[in-house]
Protein backbone atom coordinates (compact mmCIF):
# COMPACT_ATOMS: atom_id res chain seq x y z
CA UNK A 1 0.00 0.00 0.00
CA UNK A 2 1.40 3.44 -0.89
CA UNK A 3 2.25 6.12 1.58
CA UNK A 4 -0.45 8.23 -0.06
CA UNK A 5 -3.07 5.58 0.77
CA UNK A 6 -2.05 5.52 4.41
CA UNK A 7 -2.08 9.29 4.63
CA UNK A 8 -5.67 9.43 3.39
CA UNK A 9 -7.01 7.24 6.25
CA UNK A 10 -7.14 9.99 8.88
CA UNK A 11 -9.13 12.19 6.50
CA UNK A 12 -11.45 9.27 5.67
CA UNK A 13 -11.93 8.49 9.38
CA UNK A 14 -12.70 12.11 10.13
CA UNK A 15 -15.22 12.22 7.27
CA UNK A 16 -16.85 9.01 8.50
CA UNK A 17 -17.14 10.35 12.06
CA UNK A 18 -18.63 13.58 10.75
CA UNK A 19 -21.11 11.67 8.58
CA UNK A 20 -22.17 9.44 11.47
CA UNK A 21 -22.56 12.47 13.71
CA UNK A 22 -24.71 14.17 11.08
CA UNK A 23 -26.93 11.09 10.79
CA UNK A 24 -27.15 10.88 14.60
CA UNK A 25 -28.18 14.53 14.77
CA UNK A 26 -30.81 14.02 12.09
CA UNK A 27 -32.14 10.94 13.90
CA UNK A 28 -32.23 12.87 17.14
CA UNK A 29 -34.11 15.74 15.54
CA UNK A 30 -36.51 13.42 13.79
CA UNK A 31 -37.61 11.85 17.10
CA UNK A 32 -37.99 15.17 18.89
CA UNK A 33 -41.43 16.67 19.40
CA UNK A 34 -42.12 20.38 19.60
CA UNK A 35 -45.25 21.61 21.38
CA UNK A 36 -46.31 25.14 20.47
CA UNK A 37 -49.05 27.75 20.88
CA UNK A 38 -49.75 27.80 24.61
CA UNK A 39 -49.21 29.77 27.81
CA UNK A 40 -46.63 28.08 30.05
CA UNK A 41 -46.66 27.86 33.85
CA UNK A 42 -43.48 25.86 34.44
CA UNK A 43 -43.89 25.27 38.19
CA UNK A 44 -40.70 27.07 39.21
CA UNK A 45 -42.51 30.11 40.55
CA UNK A 46 -41.60 32.19 37.50
CA UNK A 47 -44.37 34.17 35.78
CA UNK A 48 -46.35 32.36 33.11
CA UNK A 49 -44.87 32.70 29.61
CA UNK A 50 -46.99 33.66 26.62
CA UNK A 51 -46.61 32.01 23.21
CA UNK A 52 -44.44 29.24 24.65
CA UNK A 53 -42.90 26.07 23.29
CA UNK A 54 -41.65 22.77 24.70
CA UNK A 55 -39.08 20.56 23.01
CA UNK A 56 -39.33 16.92 24.13
CA UNK A 57 -36.90 14.10 23.32
CA UNK A 58 -37.19 10.53 24.63
CA UNK A 59 -39.84 11.61 27.10
CA UNK A 60 -37.78 14.41 28.63
CA UNK A 61 -37.85 18.15 28.20
CA UNK A 62 -34.96 19.50 26.15
CA UNK A 63 -36.04 23.14 26.11
CA UNK A 64 -38.94 25.20 27.44
CA UNK A 65 -39.87 28.86 27.30
CA UNK A 66 -40.96 31.59 24.91
CA UNK A 67 -40.99 30.08 21.42
CA UNK A 68 -39.15 33.07 19.94
CA UNK A 69 -36.17 32.45 22.25
CA UNK A 70 -35.77 28.72 21.58
CA UNK A 71 -33.85 26.90 18.87
CA UNK A 72 -36.64 24.63 17.66
CA UNK A 73 -35.44 21.62 15.62
CA UNK A 74 -36.68 21.93 12.05
CA UNK A 75 -37.38 18.23 11.47
CA UNK A 76 -39.24 17.65 14.77
CA UNK A 77 -42.90 16.72 14.88
CA UNK A 78 -44.96 19.83 15.69
CA UNK A 79 -47.97 19.67 18.03
CA UNK A 80 -50.16 22.76 18.33
CA UNK A 81 -51.79 23.01 21.77
CA UNK A 82 -54.44 25.42 20.61
CA UNK A 83 -53.69 28.36 22.86
CA UNK A 84 -54.18 26.33 26.04
CA UNK A 85 -52.67 26.82 29.49
CA UNK A 86 -49.86 24.30 30.16
CA UNK A 87 -48.58 23.36 33.61
CA UNK A 88 -46.77 20.41 35.22
CA UNK A 89 -48.75 17.28 36.00
CA UNK A 90 -50.04 17.09 39.55
CA UNK A 91 -48.25 15.04 42.20
CA UNK A 92 -50.33 13.44 44.93
CA UNK A 93 -47.94 13.20 47.86
CA UNK A 94 -50.43 11.14 49.89
CA UNK A 95 -52.64 8.73 48.03
CA UNK A 96 -53.40 5.03 48.34
CA UNK A 97 -53.14 2.61 45.42
CA UNK A 98 -52.24 -0.66 47.11
CA UNK A 99 -55.48 -2.28 45.96
CA UNK A 100 -56.84 -2.05 42.41
CA UNK A 101 -53.57 -0.33 41.61
CA UNK A 102 -53.67 -0.17 37.84
CA UNK A 103 -57.20 1.22 37.72
CA UNK A 104 -56.43 3.89 40.31
CA UNK A 105 -53.31 4.97 38.46
CA UNK A 106 -55.21 5.13 35.17
CA UNK A 107 -58.04 7.17 36.71
CA UNK A 108 -55.54 9.50 38.42
CA UNK A 109 -53.86 10.16 35.08
CA UNK A 110 -57.22 10.86 33.47
CA UNK A 111 -57.60 13.79 35.89
CA UNK A 112 -54.04 15.08 35.38
CA UNK A 113 -52.43 13.45 38.43
CA UNK A 114 -49.24 12.17 36.83
CA UNK A 115 -47.42 10.91 39.96
CA UNK A 116 -48.93 9.16 43.00
CA UNK A 117 -47.20 8.41 46.30
CA UNK A 118 -49.08 5.44 47.71
CA UNK A 119 -48.51 5.81 51.45
CA UNK A 120 -49.37 2.51 53.01
CA UNK A 121 -50.48 -1.04 52.30
CA UNK A 122 -48.25 -1.81 49.32
CA UNK A 123 -46.70 -5.25 49.01
CA UNK A 124 -44.36 -7.15 46.69
CA UNK A 125 -46.98 -7.17 43.93
CA UNK A 126 -47.36 -3.39 44.12
CA UNK A 127 -43.59 -3.01 44.08
CA UNK A 128 -43.43 -5.21 40.99
CA UNK A 129 -46.03 -3.04 39.24
CA UNK A 130 -43.99 0.05 40.06
CA UNK A 131 -40.78 -1.56 38.85
CA UNK A 132 -42.44 -2.64 35.62
CA UNK A 133 -43.40 0.92 34.71
CA UNK A 134 -41.43 2.32 31.80
CA UNK A 135 -40.38 5.75 33.11
CA UNK A 136 -40.20 7.14 29.59
CA UNK A 137 -43.79 6.12 28.84
CA UNK A 138 -45.54 4.63 31.91
CA UNK A 139 -49.00 4.82 30.35
CA UNK A 140 -50.59 5.76 33.69
CA UNK A 141 -49.65 7.92 36.65
CA UNK A 142 -46.16 7.18 37.94
CA UNK A 143 -46.27 5.04 41.09
CA UNK A 144 -44.19 5.49 44.24
CA UNK A 145 -44.66 3.31 47.33
CA UNK A 146 -44.12 3.25 51.08
CA UNK A 147 -45.01 -0.39 51.76
CA UNK A 148 -47.05 -1.58 54.76
CA UNK A 149 -47.81 1.08 57.36
CA UNK A 150 -45.76 0.62 60.53
CA UNK A 151 -48.04 0.85 63.55
CA UNK A 152 -48.69 -0.84 66.88
CA UNK A 153 -45.03 -1.81 67.30
CA UNK A 154 -44.03 -2.54 70.89
CA UNK A 155 -40.24 -2.32 70.93
CA UNK A 156 -37.37 -0.46 69.24
CA UNK A 157 -36.20 -3.81 67.85
CA UNK A 158 -39.58 -4.40 66.21
CA UNK A 159 -39.40 -0.92 64.72
CA UNK A 160 -35.95 -1.56 63.28
CA UNK A 161 -37.07 -4.88 61.83
CA UNK A 162 -40.09 -3.20 60.28
CA UNK A 163 -37.91 -0.62 58.57
CA UNK A 164 -35.55 -3.32 57.32
CA UNK A 165 -38.47 -5.16 55.71
CA UNK A 166 -39.57 -1.97 53.97
CA UNK A 167 -36.05 -1.32 52.69
CA UNK A 168 -35.92 -4.88 51.33
CA UNK A 169 -39.26 -4.31 49.58
CA UNK A 170 -37.90 -1.23 47.85
CA UNK A 171 -40.07 1.29 49.67
CA UNK A 172 -39.28 4.90 48.84
CA UNK A 173 -40.66 6.30 52.09
CA UNK A 174 -41.76 4.92 55.45
CA UNK A 175 -45.32 5.56 56.65
CA UNK A 176 -46.05 5.27 60.36
CA UNK A 177 -49.21 5.71 62.41
CA UNK A 178 -48.96 7.33 65.82
CA UNK A 179 -52.42 8.40 66.84
CA UNK A 180 -54.26 7.35 69.99
CA UNK A 181 -50.97 6.36 71.63
CA UNK A 182 -50.50 3.17 69.60
CA UNK A 183 -46.71 3.54 69.55
CA UNK A 184 -44.55 4.79 72.42
CA UNK A 185 -41.88 7.44 71.93
CA UNK A 186 -38.83 5.12 72.28
CA UNK A 187 -40.31 2.90 69.56
CA UNK A 188 -41.00 5.59 66.97
CA UNK A 189 -37.71 7.30 67.79
CA UNK A 190 -35.93 4.06 66.89
CA UNK A 191 -38.13 3.70 63.80
CA UNK A 192 -37.23 7.15 62.49
CA UNK A 193 -33.53 6.70 63.27
CA UNK A 194 -33.50 3.33 61.50
CA UNK A 195 -35.31 4.75 58.46
CA UNK A 196 -32.81 7.57 58.17
CA UNK A 197 -29.95 5.07 58.46
CA UNK A 198 -31.49 3.33 55.42
CA UNK A 199 -31.77 6.73 53.67
CA UNK A 200 -35.55 6.59 53.86
CA UNK A 201 -37.69 9.52 54.96
CA UNK A 202 -40.69 9.08 57.22
CA UNK A 203 -44.26 10.40 57.01
CA UNK A 204 -46.71 10.03 59.87
CA UNK A 205 -50.45 9.71 60.32
CA UNK A 206 -51.42 11.94 63.23
CA UNK A 207 -54.21 14.11 64.58
CA UNK A 208 -53.12 16.21 67.55
CA UNK A 209 -50.69 19.07 68.06
CA UNK A 210 -48.92 17.10 70.80
CA UNK A 211 -48.40 14.12 68.48
CA UNK A 212 -47.00 16.35 65.77
CA UNK A 213 -44.53 17.99 68.14
CA UNK A 214 -43.32 14.68 69.56
CA UNK A 215 -42.82 13.28 66.07
CA UNK A 216 -40.91 16.35 64.93
CA UNK A 217 -38.66 16.15 67.98
CA UNK A 218 -37.92 12.56 66.91
CA UNK A 219 -36.95 13.74 63.43
CA UNK A 220 -40.05 13.08 61.29
CA UNK A 221 -39.81 14.36 57.71
CA UNK A 222 -43.46 14.91 56.80
CA UNK A 223 -46.77 15.33 58.56
CA UNK A 224 -49.04 13.23 56.35
CA UNK A 225 -52.19 14.89 57.74
CA UNK A 226 -53.07 18.21 59.33
CA UNK A 227 -53.12 18.96 63.03
CA UNK A 228 -56.83 19.09 63.71
CA UNK A 229 -57.37 19.34 67.46
CA UNK A 230 -56.14 22.92 67.95
CA UNK A 231 -54.25 25.72 66.21
CA UNK A 232 -50.58 25.15 65.49
CA UNK A 233 -48.23 27.32 67.51
CA UNK A 234 -44.79 28.88 67.16
CA UNK A 235 -43.09 25.86 68.73
CA UNK A 236 -44.49 23.44 66.16
CA UNK A 237 -43.62 25.76 63.28
CA UNK A 238 -40.05 26.07 64.55
CA UNK A 239 -39.77 22.29 64.90
CA UNK A 240 -40.92 21.93 61.30
CA UNK A 241 -38.38 24.51 60.23
CA UNK A 242 -35.59 22.76 62.12
CA UNK A 243 -36.49 19.43 60.47
CA UNK A 244 -37.16 20.97 57.05
CA UNK A 245 -40.39 19.01 57.34
CA UNK A 246 -43.34 19.25 54.97
CA UNK A 247 -47.05 19.35 55.64
CA UNK A 248 -49.44 17.27 53.52
CA UNK A 249 -52.82 18.70 54.60
CA UNK A 250 -55.25 16.06 53.12
CA UNK A 251 -58.20 18.44 53.45
CA UNK A 252 -60.38 16.23 51.29
CA UNK A 253 -59.90 13.43 53.80
CA UNK A 254 -61.97 15.48 56.25
CA UNK A 255 -64.57 16.25 53.59
CA UNK A 256 -64.97 12.54 52.85
CA UNK A 257 -66.09 11.86 56.43
CA UNK A 258 -69.33 13.83 56.13
CA UNK A 259 -70.02 14.99 52.57
CA UNK A 260 -72.22 11.97 51.76
CA UNK A 261 -74.84 12.84 54.39
CA UNK A 262 -76.78 13.96 51.32
CA UNK A 263 -75.81 13.45 47.68
CA UNK A 264 -73.04 16.01 47.03
CA UNK A 265 -73.32 18.40 44.10
CA UNK A 266 -70.33 16.83 42.40
CA UNK A 267 -72.31 13.62 41.82
CA UNK A 268 -73.83 15.54 38.89
CA UNK A 269 -70.57 17.16 37.74
CA UNK A 270 -69.45 15.87 34.30
CA UNK A 271 -65.82 16.35 35.32
CA UNK A 272 -66.35 14.08 38.33
CA UNK A 273 -68.32 11.54 36.32
CA UNK A 274 -65.55 11.02 33.77
CA UNK A 275 -63.75 8.75 36.27
CA UNK A 276 -66.33 7.76 38.88
CA UNK A 277 -68.16 4.44 38.79
CA UNK A 278 -71.91 4.13 39.09
CA UNK A 279 -71.38 1.40 41.70
CA UNK A 280 -69.40 3.74 43.96
CA UNK A 281 -72.01 6.47 43.64
CA UNK A 282 -74.76 3.99 44.48
CA UNK A 283 -72.87 2.69 47.53
CA UNK A 284 -72.40 6.24 48.80
CA UNK A 285 -76.09 7.04 48.33
CA UNK A 286 -77.50 4.39 50.66
CA UNK A 287 -79.48 5.35 53.75
CA UNK A 288 -76.87 3.73 56.00
CA UNK A 289 -74.01 5.76 54.46
CA UNK A 290 -76.02 8.94 54.74
CA UNK A 291 -76.79 8.29 58.41
CA UNK A 292 -73.13 7.64 59.23
CA UNK A 293 -72.03 10.79 57.41
CA UNK A 294 -74.71 12.88 59.07
CA UNK A 295 -73.56 11.66 62.49
CA UNK A 296 -69.97 12.63 61.65
CA UNK A 297 -70.80 15.95 60.02
CA UNK A 298 -70.18 18.33 62.92
CA UNK A 299 -66.84 16.71 63.75
CA UNK A 300 -65.76 16.51 60.13
CA UNK A 301 -66.57 20.13 59.40
CA UNK A 302 -64.74 21.27 62.54
CA UNK A 303 -61.69 19.19 61.59
CA UNK A 304 -61.70 20.68 58.09
CA UNK A 305 -61.86 24.25 59.35
CA UNK A 306 -59.00 23.62 61.81
CA UNK A 307 -56.93 21.92 59.12
CA UNK A 308 -57.46 24.87 56.77
CA UNK A 309 -56.53 27.33 59.49
CA UNK A 310 -53.36 25.39 60.25
CA UNK A 311 -52.50 25.06 56.57
CA UNK A 312 -52.56 28.84 56.20
CA UNK A 313 -50.47 29.39 59.33
CA UNK A 314 -47.91 26.82 58.20
CA UNK A 315 -47.67 28.31 54.71
CA UNK A 316 -47.41 31.85 56.09
CA UNK A 317 -44.46 30.68 58.20
CA UNK A 318 -42.60 29.89 54.99
CA UNK A 319 -42.82 26.11 55.35
CA UNK A 320 -43.38 23.68 52.52
CA UNK A 321 -46.86 22.41 51.69
CA UNK A 322 -47.34 19.38 49.42
CA UNK A 323 -50.69 18.49 47.92
CA UNK A 324 -52.09 15.21 49.19
CA UNK A 325 -55.60 13.84 49.52
CA UNK A 326 -55.59 10.36 51.10
CA UNK A 327 -57.59 9.41 48.00
CA UNK A 328 -58.01 5.73 47.26
CA UNK A 329 -57.84 4.80 50.94
CA UNK A 330 -61.55 3.99 51.16
CA UNK A 331 -64.86 4.33 49.36
CA UNK A 332 -65.69 7.98 48.78
CA UNK A 333 -62.12 9.24 48.48
CA UNK A 334 -61.92 9.57 44.72
CA UNK A 335 -58.47 9.43 43.08
CA UNK A 336 -58.02 12.20 40.55
CA UNK A 337 -61.11 14.26 41.26
CA UNK A 338 -60.17 14.81 44.89
CA UNK A 339 -56.85 16.38 43.88
CA UNK A 340 -58.79 19.13 42.08
CA UNK A 341 -61.09 19.52 45.07
CA UNK A 342 -58.03 19.71 47.35
CA UNK A 343 -56.68 22.63 45.32
CA UNK A 344 -59.98 24.46 45.77
CA UNK A 345 -59.93 23.85 49.52
CA UNK A 346 -56.35 25.12 49.74
CA UNK A 347 -57.35 28.35 48.03
CA UNK A 348 -60.40 28.57 50.27
CA UNK A 349 -57.97 28.32 53.21
CA UNK A 350 -56.15 31.45 52.03
CA UNK A 351 -53.48 30.30 49.57
CA UNK A 352 -53.38 31.95 46.18
CA UNK A 353 -54.07 29.78 43.13
CA UNK A 354 -50.38 29.98 42.24
CA UNK A 355 -49.34 28.82 45.71
CA UNK A 356 -51.77 25.90 45.54
CA UNK A 357 -50.50 24.89 42.08
CA UNK A 358 -46.91 24.99 43.31
CA UNK A 359 -47.93 22.73 46.22
CA UNK A 360 -49.25 20.27 43.63
CA UNK A 361 -46.15 20.39 41.44
CA UNK A 362 -42.65 21.59 42.32
CA UNK A 363 -43.11 21.75 46.09
CA UNK A 364 -44.63 18.28 46.20
CA UNK A 365 -41.71 16.99 44.13
CA UNK A 366 -39.26 18.68 46.48
CA UNK A 367 -40.96 17.32 49.59
CA UNK A 368 -41.06 13.77 48.23
CA UNK A 369 -37.53 13.87 46.77
CA UNK A 370 -38.64 13.43 43.17
CA UNK A 371 -35.80 14.58 40.94
CA UNK A 372 -37.39 14.12 37.52
CA UNK A 373 -40.81 15.73 37.84
CA UNK A 374 -42.54 18.78 39.29
CA UNK A 375 -41.38 21.45 36.85
CA UNK A 376 -41.36 21.85 33.08
CA UNK A 377 -37.66 22.53 32.77
CA UNK A 378 -34.85 20.85 30.81
CA UNK A 379 -34.02 17.36 32.00
CA UNK A 380 -37.41 16.66 33.62
CA UNK A 381 -39.94 14.17 32.33
CA UNK A 382 -42.45 15.84 30.03
CA UNK A 383 -45.42 15.29 32.34
CA UNK A 384 -47.83 18.14 31.69
CA UNK A 385 -51.45 19.19 31.47
CA UNK A 386 -53.28 21.35 28.96
CA UNK A 387 -56.20 23.41 30.24
CA UNK A 388 -58.72 25.49 28.34
CA UNK A 389 -58.74 28.26 30.97
CA UNK A 390 -56.23 29.91 33.32
CA UNK A 391 -56.19 28.44 36.86
CA UNK A 392 -54.17 31.41 38.12
CA UNK A 393 -57.33 33.46 37.67
CA UNK A 394 -59.67 30.84 39.15
CA UNK A 395 -58.38 27.57 40.63
CA UNK A 396 -61.56 25.84 39.47
CA UNK A 397 -60.20 26.19 35.95
CA UNK A 398 -58.05 23.11 36.58
CA UNK A 399 -61.28 21.31 35.69
CA UNK A 400 -61.06 22.62 32.12
CA UNK A 401 -58.49 19.88 31.59
CA UNK A 402 -58.39 18.88 27.93
CA UNK A 403 -55.18 16.87 27.58
CA UNK A 404 -52.70 14.96 29.75
CA UNK A 405 -49.17 14.11 28.61
CA UNK A 406 -46.82 11.80 30.52
CA UNK A 407 -43.33 11.41 29.12
CA UNK A 408 -44.50 13.56 26.22
CA UNK A 409 -47.12 10.96 25.25
CA UNK A 410 -50.77 11.95 25.22
CA UNK A 411 -52.95 9.89 27.55
CA UNK A 412 -56.19 11.85 27.62
CA UNK A 413 -58.42 12.13 25.77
Amino acid sequence: MSVHSFSSLPRLAAFTVALLAAHATQAQESTARVFTNFRLFDGTGAPAVEDAALVVEDGRIVAAGAAATLNLPESAQRIDLGGGFVLPGFINAHGHAAQDTERKLAVSAQYGVTSVFSLGGENANTAALRDAQNPQAPGTARLHIAGPILEGLNSPQAAEQGVESLAALGAEWVKMRVNNGNMRAPVYQALIASAHAHELKVAAHLYTLAEAKDLLRAGIDALAHSVRDQPVDAELLQLMRDNQACLIPTLTREVSTYIYATPPDFFNDPFFLRGASAADIAALSTADTQRRNAAAQARGQADLLMAQRNLKATHDAGLRIALGTDSGASLGRFPGYFEHLELQLMVEAGLTPEQALLAATSVAADCMDLQDTGTLTPGKWADFLVLDADPLEDIRNTQTLKAVFIGGQRLMP
